[in-house]
């Protein structure tokens, strides 16, 4: 089970046949596993590629004023439709808010002016905005598993030596831009597809037939043509825990670092890592924006781990920004999103100043 449980990172769940070949079992063991994680409750999300889809993946770090409601700070943040999520974490000084969105690359402009528009009119003290390519969820290697003690074996320490000794230097090209230039061919049923697929991507693919009225022949010719000749889903992801979530710490590390061959350096050493959930590059800033779980005893580790990084000059600089569970999330309707008359992306719909200004006051405390 773990084995074909594992193999879901990498292969496409409806191809059986090819999780059989690859663990080395027959189709029918898959079937009944599969069918037994289905109905076991596991949630297996299909991340989107992004950059494919002419989106762009922007995260953003807020600090609101003191005077502003809790709701309210949340409902500022909702670029409707395209935000991800919307989290509460803390700083060494202060809270901050982070929230994660995937948003027409014409637009991120746009984002820009709305959030200094809100910092003009006091409504945030400071913001910083982290776009990237796209985001990449990792994949737990049990070379890290102590079967004799049945826990996992994290330490940050290592993580940072195997950075510095890694002879990696390039980036994976799942983060090269120029990779995506190229047209890419999109309609709604394909679109209504990835967004269920987002939500529960063992969901067997002939359902979606009396869904869109169309026959099972067809949808699997959208999704084998489509979706996946295109590369339109990045990957899989069984969302599995190393660590129980009523213990972690949920931590978001983004890193600077003194340029790219060190990004090369740092996503090679930390595949298959325990506390890694995924990681987002930016190669033209450098940047590296990873979200972590941690327990307490290795959080003090990974601030020892990042700190000697600094020290060395392989990063410029970081922030270390401790979540809490305070979060807000949707999946962005993509067919709802999409203006199919004019082939491009809805614009975003950000709150007018005074909505933004209304809700302020009704926040005050």
């Amino acid at each position: 089970m773990l084995e074909i449980l594992f193999s879901l990172f990498e292969i496409d769940p409806h191809y059986e046949k090819e999780i059989a070949r690859r663990v080395g079992v027959d189709i029918m063991t898959v079937r009944r596993r599969i069918n037994q994680l289905r109905e076991s409750g596991l949630l297996i999300s299909a991340r989107p590629n992004i950059a494919k889809l002419k989106l762009r993946g922007v995260a953003v770090v807020a600090r609101f004023t003191n005077t502003i409601s809790e709701g309210a700070r949340l409902n500022l943040l909702k670029i409707s439709p395209y935000w991800r999520y919307i989290n509460r974490g803390y700083e060494s000084n202060g809270k901050v808010y982070l929230a994660n969105y995937a948003i027409p690359i014409s637009y991120v402009d746009n984002l820009k002016s709305y959030l200094e528009n809100l910092k003009r009119e006091g409504i945030i003290t400071s913001y910083r905005i982290y776009d990237f390519v796209n985001t990449i969820y990792n994949r737990f290697s049990l070379e890290y598993y102590d079967y004799s003690r049945r826990k996992w074996n994290v330490n940050p320490m290592d993580w940072a030596r195997d950075i510095i000794t890694s002879p990696v230097l390039k980036i994976p090209e799942v983060f090269d831009e120029r990779v995506y230039y190229e047209g890419t061919y999109i309609d709604k049923i394909d679109l209504i597809i990835m967004e269920d697929l987002e939500v529960q991507g063992l969901k067997p693919l002939y359902s979606f037939a009396t869904e869109l009225g169309i026959t099972p022949q067809q949808v699997y010719c959208h999704y084998a043509n489509h979706i996946q000749k295109q590369k339109l889903i990045l990957q899989y992801v069984p969302l599995l825990y190393t660590v129980s979530p009523n213990l972690a710490f949920k931590i978001t590390l983004i890193l600077e670092a003194s340029k790219e061959e060190i990004l090369g350096k740092i996503i090679d050493a930390s595949q298959g890592r325990p506390f890694l959930v995924s990681y987002s590059v930016n190669p033209y800033t450098n940047t590296i924006v990873l979200c972590l779980s941690l327990t307490r005893t290795t959080l003090t580790l990974l601030y020892n781990a990042i700190d000697y990084l600094n020290e060395i000059g392989l990063i410029k600089s970081y922030r270390v920004i401790l979540l809490d569970d305070l979060i807000i999330g949707q999946s962005i309707p993509y067919a709802r999103a999409y203006d199919f008359n004019n082939y491009r992306w809805s614009p975003p719909r950000f709150p007018k100043v005074d909505e933004v200004l209304k809700i302020w006051h009704r926040g005050l405390k």
